[in-house]
């Protein structure tokens, strides 16, 4: 082999050389430019990358740094509903919280005659002793913790009193939840009766109805029934 044969030989090769490393390097560079860190958001222009661009299950979240995307960063309506998959409640974590049911004595249904309620804020008996119920919608699920019974008692010898109860829906069968006892005091101002210790506190509204009682011993304008309130607590906001 003569020396210009052997000349063009060697350009030859490394001609086929660089050929063959800019093919390689034209596979090879769109895989390295996905590496972690190597785009960030200032080489990636507005609406340059589509959702179209990206396949399914190609960028999962285990390849996006905490707080690498901020708020800032996307712009209106770039993430839309049907883009995010369903989370349900079991990975959900809600921290407890305290709600407030309010009974009116206005929704307090008689049971005996002998009643008059006073522009539907309290009520006294006329004639002789009185019962009262009301209907008692709490959460699924809910806790009651304590239950409040505003009342007015300047009569001596003559108490009033609640009971929260719940009731069967398959027997009838009836659970006192909280009272009757301690009765009410004497006193010409209005006072707060509380039950702190609940039976049953769990509401299951599937199998339980709940209910709340008054009772007014005697007839006197000095011995009126109020409001009530209920506490309770509650995880889930879809309960």
């Amino acid at each position: 082999m003569n020396g210009q044969t052997l000349k063009r030989f060697i350009v030859k090769g490394t001609m086929t050389y660089i050929a063959v490393f800019s093919l390689v390097l034209m596979v090879a560079m769109p895989a390295l430019a996905l590496m972690a860190n190597s785009v960030g958001t200032r080489e990636i222009k507005n609406h340059s990358i589509r959702s179209a661009d990206i396949r399914n299950k190609a960028v999962t979240t285990d390849r996006i740094a905490p707080r690498a995307v901020k708020r800032g960063k996307i712009g209106k309506r770039a993430i839309r509903t049907e883009h995010i998959k369903y989370i349900g409640d079991s990975k959900i974590r809600y921290s407890r919280k305290t709600g407030y049911l309010s009974i009116p004595v206005s929704a307090l249904v008689p049971l005996e005659d002998g009643y008059n309620y006073e522009r539907g804020f309290n009520l006294h008996m006329i004639a002789g002793a009185g019962q009262f119920q009301a209907p008692v919608y709490l959460p699924q699920g809910a806790v009651v913790t304590k239950v409040r019974y505003n009342y007015k008692d300047d009569v001596i010898g003559k108490d009033t009193s609640i009971e929260l109860s719940r009731v069967n829906n398959l027997n009838n069968s009836v659970d006192s939840m909280a009272g009757p006892p301690p009765a009410s005091s004497d006193s010409p101002a209005w006072q707060v009766l509380t039950y702190s210790s609940i039976n049953y506190a769990t509401i299951n509204n599937n199998s339980y109805a709940y209910y709340v009682f008054v009772w007014l011993s005697g007839a006197d304008t000095d011995l009126r029934a109020g409001n009530i309130v209920i506490n309770y607590t509650y995880t889930s906001p879809g309960s």
